[in-house]
């Protein structure tokens, strides 16, 4: 049995995709997929995928079948907490090791150190990509999209770390997306899946 793959032929246009990942609160939690294209056009960056459930082993679940297909360089959260850690520690432990497949690792964002002050920086810079004349295309994204509608001006200030899933795990791709494509240009052609303390 074959397992199905982002087709080569898209896959080729992309020079990194990363995986968001945001889980539940009051709102449902979100995965995003995001790639950088390798010759931006009107875009630069692209939303491939996304999903929402209020069941944190269904986001793990649909994380793991998008690390299959997508084959993202890198999942990106905020930090887990122990019932999340022990999910993610079962599914890795139920892959079945006859199946090509790889281990679902999901690491902190660059980001998420700003917690309470994550929305209030990182929410209007991402309104402004998806604007008319903004680096970000999500028009497969209807989730997102709805999602960037609710927030009013007048809230921004006190909206809290984990109030709107969708928009974090948008927020945690975009910026460590833009954080490697800065990285790359200065010295590397190639994404670290690891981390160091800057």
């Amino acid at each position: 049995m074959s397992i199905e793959h982002f087709p080569d032929e898209q896959d080729k246009f992309f020079k990194r995709i990363f995986g968001g990942i945001s889980f539940s609160g009051e709102r449902p939690g979100f995965i995003c997929i995001i790639g950088e294209l390798r010759q931006p056009g009107a875009n630069r960056f692209i939303l491939l995928d996304e999903f929402e459930s209020f069941d944190s082993e269904a986001l793990i679940r649909r994380a793991g079948a998008f690390d299959v297909y997508y084959r993202p360089e890198k999942w990106l959260s905020g930090e887990l907490d122990k019932a999340t850690n022990k999910l993610l520690l079962e599914f890795n432990k139920g892959l079945d090791p006859r199946q090509v497949g790889r281990h679902l690792r999901i690491i902190p964002s660059r980001i998420k150190g700003l917690e309470d002050e994550l929305f209030k920086y990182c929410f209007p810079k991402l309104r402004k990509m998806i604007g008319p004349q903004g680096d970000l295309d999500i028009s497969k994204a209807k989730l997102l999209l709805n999602y960037m509608s609710l927030p009013q001006d007048s809230e921004i200030g006190g909206i809290k770390f984990g109030d709107y899933p969708a928009i974090e795990a948008a927020i945690f791709c975009i910026n460590d997306l833009e954080v490697a494509g800065d990285i790359s240009g200065k010295q590397y052609d190639t994404v670290d899946n690891e981390y160091r303390m800057i």
